[in-house]
């Protein structure tokens, strides 16, 4: 069943310019017509999207081209006056992208807003065909491949120029359908008398958003595809630029920035850059720390990337599962218990990580000798050394770094702790962002007259993303606790999208129950969180012995460096069941049997953490002399000698030559 429809039919005969003017004259005469309290039918747009991005592009280009022409999206980016409307869907990503100089895209080709998977290789195939005869592919240099055995990836410029081709191609009622505002809120309309003025019935639905130039439009549904993400500042940072207020001028103020208020384009080209020359210190450990190392280290600079874990290789940035049936089992399987699904949630998302290409980039820039990385190091404090003017001056920056020790008989030396000072001109912040409703000024609002209830910063939201009991669905990483670990993803598009399409019939009984949910009503479980760090570090439950998935600790270790356990000694006799594995370990006064995780797969393989005070401690036998019986294996810690003590059950009495097989 279509969507109801009260829009004048003229409009969708109308030419694009008529349009996008339409749409901008129909915000006025709806501010005016409120104003008179003279609201007809005529008023009513049937569906409006808060936030131009891949997310809503994704949603209109699943609906029907009805719906699509009489779909409103207001953004806030200023940077559609450039003209370039067909592509202002991905403005923010474009300017993101060019600011920081990044080349190729994370996900494969497979990965984009559009319905059919397959539709950007055949995008490129068809532009190959374009060309002189015999021109494939790969002669044009769309995507960047360094092994043969995954799938290439695209550049920025390709994903850019694609999108602009299939929505001029396939979706030409969407180049106008954008209007520059800035959402200020989203008011439920529950008068019945308004209602019946406005033409719709009183058990309908509908909303009034409230725009920044005053205007103010009334939609039978929104959806909000930009709840506001604030960038992750450390402590240090934040102390550091209160105390250089009063010292550091412009333009040094902004030496020390987050990754996104960087823009490399300000610092010259590589031939005539001010960087040259320059120390740069790059904080974090992602994709967005590897692309600044490589614009700075382009035009000259020296720089160090600080990273307080190891840096991880990951193609994606949470476990592939949750794209597929798999994962959402898992998701569905917890229920109405919100708290779980927030914990599923945040193992599945990876820590900071590099793909390939990135991992390649660090490589090649460590051999230039322009690049330093510093692993298992914390920036504990950072002063401004300088008056500020002319240029002069420079930032210090007091690090600690944990590194593995000489190697001796005493396992206590294992580990040290140095400190030192680094001298930058510059100091960028690559620590991501943070999702709290209670920043978007959107849902915070929302939030004091129709509460949902809260988990870790993310709101609960229908089956349908939709606001309980408001016509307003919600989609993008404040989905998460819906959708999954991609949610705000590009991955997570297609979930989001599917989601939303599925509620977006106004006349259904599904989009009714989607917005009738009491607010408040939904069970979260024994233990509420609302401290998504709190819940990250310490709330996890412990896995099962016999788990058959990979010992993790991430969920409660990520900050502490990793160290093997080097220090063991096994025993074995003809005509004994057990195999004892003792471990020593440096001094841990926390050691204890609940800090300890250990796990026998496939009968052949051991693993064991520590959770130790300063460290994790990992002991691993991929494969054993022989096989073992997992049911009947254990282990024990002995706190006063600093000791774990591991029982192999063997199959026979036999006696093993060796432990590792």
């Amino acid at each position: 069943m279509p969507m109801a429809r009260s829009m004048d039919s003229s409009s969708s005969a109308s030419s694009p310019e008529e349009h996008f003017s339409q749409h901008s004259q129909h915000a006025q005469q709806q501010q005016q017509t409120h104003s008179n309290s003279s609201m007809t039918a005529m008023n009513v747009m049937p569906l409006v999207f808060i936030g131009a991005n891949s997310y809503s592009l994704a949603i209109l280009s699943r609906l029907s081209l009805c719906d699509r022409k009489n779909a409103l999206v207001i953004s806030s980016s200023s940077s559609r006056a450039c003209g370039e409307s067909s592509s202002s869907f991905l403005t923010s990503f474009a300017h993101r992208s060019s600011c920081m100089e990044t080349l190729p895209l994370r996900e494969s080709r497979n990965v984009h807003p559009f319905e059919k998977p397959s539709l950007f290789l055949e995008w490129a195939e068809a532009l190959a065909k374009t060309k002189p005869k015999g021109t494939t592919v790969e002669d044009l240099n769309l995507f960047v491949s360094s092994t043969k055995e995954l799938v290439p990836l695209a550049t920025t410029s390709t994903y850019l120029q694609f999108t602009k081709d299939t929505i001029s191609k396939s979706f030409p009622e969407l180049e106008n359908a954008i209007i520059n505002d800035t959402v200020t809120s989203v008011t439920p309309i529950e008068d019945a008398k308004e209602k019946q003025a406005l033409g719709i019935q009183t058990n309908g639905a509908a909303v009034r958003i409230t725009m920044r130039s005053g205007n103010s439009i009334v939609a039978r549904a929104a959806v909000h595809c930009a709840v506001r993400q604030a960038a992750r500042i450390p402590e240090w940072a934040t102390g550091a630029l209160a105390a250089a207020a009063t010292t550091v001028k412009p333009p040094n103020a902004g030496r020390l920035a987050h990754a996104k208020d960087v823009d490399i384009r300000t610092f010259g080209t590589k031939d005539d850059s001010s960087l040259r020359g320059k120390n740069v210190v790059v904080v974090g450990g992602g994709m967005a720390a590897a692309a600044l190392c490589a614009a700075a280290a382009r035009r000259g600079a020296s720089v160090t990337l600080v990273h307080r874990g190891v840096l991880q290789r990951s193609e994606q940035e949470a476990d592939v599962a949750f794209v597929g049936p798999k994962g959402r089992m898992q998701l569905r399987a917890c229920g109405a218990d919100y708290t779980k699904r927030l914990r599923l949630c945040l193992r599945a998302r990876k820590h900071a990580s590099l793909n390939r290409y990135a991992w390649k980039n660090l490589q090649s820039l460590i051999k230039s000798q322009s690049l330093e990385i510093l692993q298992d190091t914390q920036v504990r404090a950072a002063r401004w050394d300088g008056d500020g003017s002319d240029g002069e001056g420079v930032w210090q920056l007091d690090v600690v770094t944990n590194q593995p020790g000489d190697e001796s008989n005493d396992a206590a030396t294992s580990t040290t702790t140095t400190t030192g000072t680094l001298s930058a001109h510059h100091v960028w912040l690559a620590t991501g962002r943070d999702l709290d409703v209670s920043s978007d000024p959107v849902l915070s609002k929302l939030t004091r007259s129709h509460p949902a209830r809260i988990v870790g910063r993310l709101p609960v939201l229908s089956h349908g993303l939709a606001w309980p009991g408001v016509p307003l669905l919600v989609a993008g990483a404040a989905a998460a606790l819906e959708i999954g670990p991609f949610a705000g993803l590009p991955q997570g598009q297609r979930l989001c999208a599917d989601a939303v399409v599925s509620s977006l019939n106004l006349e259904s009984e599904a989009f009714a129950s989607a917005i009738a949910a009491p607010a408040g009503s939904l069970y979260l479980g024994d233990d509420e969180v609302d401290d998504l760090e709190a819940l990250r570090l310490d709330a996890a439950p412990s896995p099962k012995l016999r788990d058959e998935s990979r010992v993790s600790v991430d969920d409660i270790g990520s900050s502490l460096p990793r160290r093997p356990i080097d220090v063991f000694e096994w025993a074995d006799d003809d005509g004994i069941h057990d195999i004892e594995v003792t471990l020593r370990l440096p001094e841990e006064p926390r050691m204890s049997r609940d800090r300890v995780r250990m796990q026998i797969r496939g009968e052949r393989e051991l693993e064991l953490w520590v959770i130790g005070e300063k460290a994790l401690w990992h002991f691993h036998v991929p494969r054993l002399y022989r096989e073992v019986i997992s049911v009947k294996s254990g282990f024990k810690v002995v706190t006063s000698a600093c000791k774990i003590v591991v029982f192999l059950r063997k199959t026979s009495t036999m006696p093993w030559r060796f432990l590792k097989g």
